[in-house]
């Protein structure tokens, strides 16, 4: 994995993060924000994947709700 400090602002930093194919993206992720020292993070954009599990918190379930992706499709022409 390769990054780049792309701006800072008051108690903000922009990272771009760039994973080879074959990279465990959620490993890398977080030894990144371990060695970042980030307590709280979001994602603006998420290039190509293969497959991926994405999911949201169900307050209701109290738990995350899986969702697998395991095809590209195209959202937006």
């Amino acid at each position: 994995m390769q990054h780049k400090l792309l701006a800072t602002a008051v108690g903000q930093r922009t990272f771009a993060l760039i994973f080879d194919t074959g990279d465990d993206v959620m490993a890398g992720l977080e030894a990144f924000a371990r060695e970042q020292g980030l307590s709280g993070s979001h994602f603006t954009a998420i290039g190509a994947f293969g497959d991926a599990t994405l999911g949201y918190f169900d307050w209701s379930a109290r738990r995350y709700q899986p969702i697998p992706v395991h095809q590209r499709s195209r959202c937006c022409r």
